[in-house]
């Protein structure tokens, strides 16, 4: 468990166990891989949408945004209780 990215992937490392230690090592760096190229393409996405949105003007409505957005989220929690 201690070299998965998830719990959602656990099935996965599991059924490659029985192919050996190297099918092992090679889903790991695979899966590390991915992680990284991912988390690094979206932080290069971030970046350039916030240089072009120009969110400076927004600042001043920050509070009753984040504010909506919070009692919007209770509503739907709220409303979609299993």
């Amino acid at each position: 468990m201690a070299v998965t990215p998830g719990e959602v992937l656990l099935p996965i490392y599991l059924s490659s166990a029985t192919e050996g230690v190297g099918a092992l090592a090679l889903l790991t760096l695979t899966f590390a891989a991915g992680t990284v190229l991912g988390m690094t393409l979206l932080a290069a996405l971030a970046t350039a949408g916030y240089s072009i949105l120009r969110l400076e003007r927004w600042a001043r409505y920050e509070g009753a945004i984040l504010g909506g957005a919070l009692i919007l989220i209770g509503f739907l929690v709220l409303t979609h209780q299993h």
